[in-house]
């Protein structure tokens, strides 16, 4: 039996800006108890404060997620603060360098590789530890439209995003017998400050809202509104499913 939002607690990485920002503020707002992870300490501290400020419960920790001994412990510290796990929301990444495939930096693509997909794997397994002995829990994980098609000078982001959909589909099988819910959201070009950073004129940003046929951007608001809807109300059923946000983008 799913647990009401209020007697919830949730691990949210990248919880400092975008989507993992709109994510836990609206877990908070709903009840859930928010434990934040991200490397930017006064990004995450400012989202915590927010969640306080508004009336939730919520704690920042600074955590590199490709290390794991600071995600066990982080993990550990939220058992220890809330007194259980229910929810995992996997967002931590990064955009990465843009470049041709042969001309990709091993540095770079090394990088990237362990925040995005590593560090997916790292913060499932001590999460999935968690809720192994609970006998419950749900967890998302943040993909993207480049995890189920390639897309030009990102073939580290794109490699990173595929695979983290391949380990939420085998995490799944693994786990259903746990009663343990893993599922994938792939979100179109999102309204966030990576993308932004990415879109330095009114011409580019156009280019890319015409690629969905919606004609507009994502707003990391209509992604936080999936993750809550599969954290909390979603059916037990429903588990190794990859739910693109995308403004039909993959759909052409």
């Amino acid at each position: 039996m799913t647990k009401t939002p209020d007697s919830q607690v949730a691990i949210i990485t990248g919880a400092g800006s975008g989507i993992g920002k709109h994510a836990s503020i609206l877990l908070a707002q709903h009840g859930v108890k928010t434990f934040l992870i991200d490397f930017d300490s006064v990004s995450g501290q400012n989202t915590a404060d927010h969640i306080i400020k508004s009336g939730g419960e919520s704690f920042f920790e600074k955590v590199d997620v490709s290390q794991p001994d600071q995600m066990e412990k982080a993990v550990n510290k939220c058992i220890e603060l809330y007194g259980g796990l229910d929810i995992g929301v996997n967002s931590a990444g990064i955009a990465g360098a843009r470049e041709l495939t042969h001309s990709y930096s091993i540095s770079d693509w090394n990088k990237l590789i362990e925040i995005n997909l590593t560090g997916v794997f790292i913060s499932m397994k001590y999460q999935i530890t968690k809720m192994v002995a609970n006998g419950s829990g749900r967890i998302v994980n943040i993909s993207s439209i480049a995890g189920i098609v390639g897309l030009p000078n990102a073939s580290a982001y794109v490699a990173a995003k595929h695979g983290v959909i391949g380990i939420t589909k085998t995490a799944a099988l693994e786990y259903a017998k746990n009663g343990i819910s893993i599922n994938a959201i792939s979100p179109g070009w999102t309204r966030t400050d990576l993308i932004k950073n990415m879109i330095d004129d009114e011409s580019k940003e156009k280019s890319i809202r015409l690629r969905h046929p919606t004609e507009r951007l994502v707003e990391p608001e209509e992604i936080a509104q999936t993750i809550l809807w599969l954290c909390t109300q979603s059916p037990d059923s429903l588990t190794g499913a990859v739910i693109p946000v995308d403004g039909a983008f993959t759909t052409k």
